[in-house]
């Protein structure tokens, strides 16, 4: 089966936002209720159900479409030394471990260390190259990561030097499992230092502290959670290799705007006039020029009223299929006055209103209605709902 990404379209490190523009496009070209054709579109979405979920993504990218097979198992099948001499049989088809089954297995790489690259919406529409600087364990030089000088590390008697120790349990009459733990009496080296024959330089502790500078280049349109990975430059750990650091774009607030992709989103508060007869303000863009805002002739400006100033967005995200500029979205608001002081001279300039005829109506009076519970309000509209639906 083709790759999933490819089907989609989009690179494999693409932010869910890219699948899912992708999958939409691809899904109205290839619908069959539009003449598509049925095994395209449902490969397509075959594609977004794994690519989408991030489990599902996470086996694909590690095993490929063998991990939705029914018998597929993450684990790798044991190897002929480990059957005979130690790794007892393979698991049982009926849920048990086999015997001397081993319980886990350490990974061979030291943790991945991440950390929160904080840039600011400027940072973004221009790319920026930040410089960090890593906290990280490396291996002691000096004693090669033994923790004694040359000669003076002897082998520990507790696990053979392996650094691991092992036991067996019983699960179930006659099954029995087999164990793996850290050796306490050498913290898992497989070495024993006596005190006073220690490397001087790590004390014993095998590595030693040590900063790293790592130069990170932002492009413009970077999106909101991407990762940047640089490869082994995690702690240094004898018998293992250093696992990846990685840092994660995180965008700090803006004052004026908000992000949304590629898109910058911000609310501007109209007054009652404006909103009436026309409105013209700027805004101090991210590019450090002010963008003029004006409503045409004769236009009223309804709250919540979007309008749209297309490509003044980000630019597009480096990662993505699509190269477009993104835009700036307004959404309008109106504040109402509480009281109106000129009545009489706001009537002469607004349409009359309707007149009703009057006949036996009972008079009210409305209030504000504090004191009624938001339960009682949802009460009346079901009412008010169920009453509309019995009348038509």
């Amino acid at each position: 089966m083709p790759d999933l990404y490819t089907i989609l379209g989009v690179e494999r490190d693409a932010e869910i936002v890219v699948i899912k523009k992708a999958y939409r496009k691809l899904a109205l070209q290839h619908h069959p209720d539009k003449n598509g054709c049925p095994e395209k579109f449902k490969s397509i979405s075959h594609a977004y159900e794994v690519l989408s979920d991030p489990e599902k993504r996470k086996l694909y990218d590690q095993f490929g479409e063998d991990s939705f097979k029914p018998n597929f198992s993450p684990n790798p099948p044991p190897d002929v030394f480990q059957q005979f001499f130690g790794g007892g049989f393979p698991n049982s088809s009926n849920g048990f471990p086999g015997f001397f089954a081993t319980a886990a297995a350490g990974g061979n790489a030291t943790p991945d260390i991440f950390h929160p690259l904080r840039v600011t919406l400027d940072d973004i529409f221009r790319g920026k190259t930040f410089r960090m600087c890593v906290n990280r364990n490396i291996v002691c030089r000096s004693c090669d990561g033994t923790g004694a000088p040359p000669g003076q590390a002897r082998k520990c008697v507790g696990c053979a030097g392996m650094g691991v120790q092992h036991s067996m349990r019983a699960i179930a009459p006659g099954l029995m499992q087999r164990m793996q733990s850290m050796c306490p009496m050498c913290s898992g080296k497989g070495v024993c230092v006596d005190g006073d024959k220690k490397c001087e330089q790590c004390a014993g502790a095998r590595v030693i502290a040590d900063k790293q500078t790592i130069d990170v280049h932002m492009p413009p349109g970077t999106a909101d959670q991407h990762r940047f990975v640089f490869r082994n430059l995690a702690d240094e750990c004898p018998g293992k290799s250093p696992g990846n650091v990685v840092f994660v774009v995180q965008t700090k607030e803006h004052p004026v705007y908000k992000r949304h992709g590629q898109n910058l989103i911000m609310r501007k508060t109209l007054s009652i006039t404006e909103s009436l007869c026309g409105f013209e303000f700027s805004v101090p863009h991210i590019n450090g020029a002010n963008v003029w805002v004006r409503s045409a002739a004769g236009e009223v400006t309804k709250p919540n009223t979007i309008k749209v100033l297309k490509d003044a967005g980000l630019p597009p995200c480096p990662t993505s299929q699509d190269k477009e500029m993104g835009h700036m979205i307004i959404t309008f608001a109106v504040a109402f006055p509480d009281r109106l002081a000129n009545m009489d001279e706001l009537l002469r300039h607004l349409p009359p209103r309707p007149e009703h005829k009057r006949g036996g109506e009972l008079e009210v009076e409305l209030v504000d209605a504090h004191g009624i519970s938001e339960d009682d309000l949802r009460s009346e509209q079901k009412e008010q709902q169920a009453t509309t639906c019995q009348q038509s």
